[in-house]
Parts: C-alpha cells; sequence; structure tokens
C-alpha cells in the first residue's frame, strides 16, 4: 500500500514516501497530501528542516513517477476533461 508517511525527530520533518512494492514511487494520493504534510511543518516553529525520503533501503524513484501524473494531467487537459 503507498502511503505518505510523516514524522518529527528533534527539529526535522521527516517526508516518507512508502510504496515498497514499486521501489517508492510516488502515486498521486501521496503527489497530493505532500503540500498539507510540507504545510505542517512549516506551521511548527520547532521544525528547521523539511527531509524527504523515500521508505527502507532499497529504492527513492521519485522523478518518473512524478512526471507520470504530470504526463497524466496534461493529457486530460489535451482531452478537455480538467
Amino acid at each position: 500500500m503507498a502511503e505518505l508517511i510523516t514524522r518529527k525527530e528533534n527539529a526535522v520533518g521527516w517526508v516518507i514516501f512508502s510504496n515498497p512494492a514499486k521501489f517508492n514511487a510516488v502515486s498521486h494520493d501521496m503527489w497530493m497530501a505532500l503540500p498539507k504534510a510540507i504545510a505542517a511543518f512549516d506551521a511548527d516553529p520547532e521544525v528547521r528542516l523539511i527531509a524527504i525520503t523515500g521508505d527502507g533501503d532499497k529504492a527513492f524513484h521519485f522523478r518518473r513517477r512524478h512526471f507520470a501524473v504530470r504526463e497524466g494531467a496534461r493529457q486530460r487537459r489535451s482531452a478537455g476533461n480538467l
């Protein structure tokens, strides 16, 4: 199951993309949850750094999935679905 995990350790706000079955590729739901997670850390005066990583030690594959989400939006826009 793909999910966005957040946690705070001292002055670090951690955003963790957890989708191990797909090498932590970012799903659409994870991407949409990201601004809220960052805003919550931004509003916390104790957080001095926001770190973004993937779950586990296998991989953190961000770019390909990110562009796939953007490309899907472009295709829907071109088809008049947005």
